[in-house]
């Protein structure tokens, strides 16, 4: 089990952090695909808990959301306002279709509204962060850094302590 993730390591993080460097829109997508694998993620969870989640939708639209956050930073040449009607069609998509549905669930509509914002927002405000912070780079180096750390640190506890 080591094996596989020691050697992902090795050729994933020289070119995740090659990404990082390069900024602009290769980050972008890059966000938007991390968003777009930890909405799945969620919705796998959600159903196998026996949740109620708009599977499809939410990655779609969570994903959406991280594109047209990370669209509103200097780099891009994005409208004004971009990331409110983003925020807005997240919203109206989720209740449009428990309204189309011929079973309603608020419950299904609330945690399709939750994940998105809650994964897409965030993501998408990783790469305003390379764009617009001054020493943007150097942040994000760090955010991914700690989470490895952290990751790397909570597989190792494992291990050991069962």
């Amino acid at each position: 089990m080591l094996l596989p993730r020691v050697l992902t390591a090795a050729v994933g993080i020289p070119l995740f952090l090659y990404v990082i460097h390069l900024g602009g829109w290769p980050f972008l997508f890059l966000c938007a695909g991390l968003a777009l694998l930890a909405l799945h993620e969620y919705a796998t969870v959600l159903w196998l808990g026996g949740r109620g989640v708009q599977r499809y939708l939410v990655c779609v639209l969570g994903t959406a959301l991280a594109l047209c956050v990370g669209v509103s930073g200097p780099a891009f040449p994005a409208a004004p306002g971009l990331s409110s009607a983003a925020v807005s069609l997240v919203v109206l998509a989720a209740m449009l279709r428990e309204l189309i549905r011929s079973e309603h669930s608020l419950d299904r509509a609330a945690l399709t509204i939750l994940g998105a914002l809650f994964i897409g927002w965030p993501l998408g405000h990783v790469a305003l962060l390379r764009q617009r912070a001054p020493g943007g780079e150097g942040l994000v180096y760090l955010l991914f850094a700690c989470v490895w750390a952290t990751d790397t640190l909570a597989y190792a506890a494992g291990r050991a302590f069962g």
